[in-house]
């Protein structure tokens, strides 16, 4: 290399160090560009949660409120939005993407504080390519929104301490945090670790973060009281599963570092046997294990030279959540995990990984693991991409709107409502036709409760009862009239069987019905689709394929 190129070298690094924003700037571009494929893909079930089948009216927000098992702030916010920008498959995934950017964003401005600028851009370098993130920055769902409130009040939480006097900053901490706690519970961890901080060296701006801390938990007490109250906390979640430490393991370093993207494995039967077949992957685990408790190691160092304990907090926001579901599982609760439900570690977790690559002592080795690490990160996304029909993150999306396109065409051929059964949830098809309905009304005993339990705190003579009487007789009823013009009926049970099937046919005097299989979540339908094809009485009439389903049409010939 000529002295004019080295000169050209140093002038490019020189200035590339001075206006770090740029290479940043860069890389949020890339970030964008990975996640806008695929925001205009078909719906499922988890998204309605942002439409207007489970937000179209004051009843249903309020029943989402009372009822869902999480906090409320993202249904409010989708709850807006949707009237501001309509519930299109695009407009209600554009949030996830803004608070997915912006998160990354955030997550380099916090990795500054602990790793310096190489390790803060790998750590955003990570977190772009990561299927973990593209994923809950494409699905409409609150998942990168509390990921972002959460860095934001962290970050607005170091900006008090570091300039008491711009009260801006009280606001924007307490607004984030409020946000990220009133949208998943277990961000009170979080919380709990913010204020066990403020009570090292307690100052006035550490007294003010305590209260509003506390004002906080007053909030969240006084909503779950009024859960208790008026509505109740949905339990028995069957998504859910106990958090072990095979979990642990798995979470870190397959679903965080490889998206379980490179080998697909069910998160639902993760035991230790899955990792010894697979020695590839265990070697690739070991190799960042040792990254992560170097990082940890680093940590440690810096606290006892700087006889400070602000770098221990990286650590703290890593395990900590973890380690409080590890306790749950511990003392009997055993349905409380699913990877998405801490999905807010991801960042911390990486900067850590960058700060044990990034901080080896001999150059080269930090050096070749950057290289690695980089080149292991582009195949695992590569990987990606090309399992759009396999589990990965999650399972992937059925094609409903497809589904929905069929029926509208096998109903041109009749003047009756179609009738379909299924094992698991077709509310999908509600979303993309309004003429779909599913057969039971939706929040009829809760919608009682409600009306019956205000009644006694107002009394019946009470204004806001009165209304809140009339509005949910207008919404029942109009439901009912919905599902008695309904074009086509949805009979979900998991225990459907060949005599219901022909007992509800008999009842509507219809000859024909359609069975939908959802393939990534089946269900009992192995069980029902032999039953009804060995029956006498049905004839299979033809089968037609989508993406994740399968809808089999049969007549009734006896």
């Amino acid at each position: 290399m000529n002295k004019e190129n080295i000169s050209f070298y140093n002038q490019t690094t020189i200035y590339f160090q001075n206006n770090s924003w740029i290479p940043l700037l860069i890389l949020l571009i890339i970030a964008v560009s990975l996640r806008l494929p695929n925001l205009n893909e078909s719906l499922w079930l988890d998204e309605l949660w942002s439409t207007h089948v489970k937000l179209g009216n004051i009843i249903l927000l309020g029943r989402q409120v009372l009822y869902d098992s999480h906090p409320p702030f993202y249904y409010l916010f989708m709850f807006s939005w949707i009237r501001l920008f309509g519930d299109s498959e695009l407009s209600i995934r554009i949030p996830p993407l803004i608070f997915g950017v912006l998160s990354i964003f955030l997550t380099y401005k916090l990795a500054l504080r602990f790793v310096g600028k190489k390790g803060a851009f790998l750590t955003a370098f990570l977190m772009s390519l990561t299927p973990v993130h593209i994923w809950y920055s494409q699905e409409a769902r609150h998942y990168s929104a509390i990921l972002f409130f959460l860095l934001l009040s962290i970050f607005s939480y170091y900006k008090l301490r570091e300039s008491r006097s711009n009260s801006t900053w009280y606001f924007v901490y307490f607004g984030s945090l409020f946000s990220a706690a009133f949208s998943h519970f277990y961000v009170s961890v979080y919380l709990g670790i913010i204020s066990i901080m403020c009570l090292s060296k307690i100052n006035k701006t550490k007294r003010n973060v305590l209260m509003l801390n506390i004002l906080i938990i007053v909030c969240l007490v006084a909503y779950l009281e009024m859960k208790s109250i008026l509505g109740g906390s949905t339990t028995g979640l069957g998504h859910l599963r106990p958090f072990t430490p095979i979990e642990l393991w798995m979470l870190f370093f397959n679903w965080f570092l490889l998206g379980n993207s490179l080998w697909n494995i069910n998160p639902y039967g993760s035991n230790p046997s899955v990792i010894v077949h697979k020695p590839l992957m265990f070697y690739i685990q070991v190799v960042f294990f040792a990254f992560f408790i170097n990082g940890v190691i680093q940590i440690l160092k810096e606290s006892k030279e700087r006889k400070d304990l602000e770098p221990l907090a990286l650590i703290l926001y890593v395990f900590s959540l973890p380690l409080f579901l590890l306790c749950l599982n511990f003392i009997g609760f055993k349905n409380t995990y699913i990877e998405r439900s801490v999905f807010v570690v991801l960042p911390f977790f990486y900067i850590l990984i960058a700060k044990g690559i990034t901080c080896f002592k001999y150059k080269p080795i930090s050096i070749a693991s950057t290289i690695f690490t980089i080149t292991l990160s582009i195949v695992t996304l590569t990987s990606y991409f090309k399992k759009i029909d396999e589990w990965t993150v999650y399972k992937p999306n059925p094609n409903w709107r497809a589904a929905a396109h069929y029926f509208n065409n096998e109903l041109k051929n009749t003047t009756n409502p179609l009738i379909v059964f299924t094992t698991t949830p077709a509310t999908e098809l509600t979303y993309y036709d309004s003429r779909f309905e599913e057969f039971e009304v939706r929040g009829l005993d809760e919608s009682d409760k409600i009306l019956y339990k205000a009644k006694l705190l107002a009394g019946e003579d009470n204004y806001f009862v009165k209304k809140l009487s009339f509005d949910l007789y207008d919404y029942l009823q109009a439901l009912r009239n919905k599902i008695a013009n309904a074009k086509l009926l949805i009979f979900y049970r998991n225990e459907n069987n060949k005599e219901n099937i022909y007992e509800t046919l008999f009842a509507n005097n219809e000859k024909t019905f359609y069975l939908i299989h959802n393939r990534y979540w089946s269900g009992n339908f192995k069980a029902l689709s032999e039953s009804v094809m060995k029956d006498s009485r049905f004839q299979l009439v033809g089968v037609k394929s989508f993406k994740g389903l399968e809808i089999f049409k049969f007549r009734v010939v006896s």
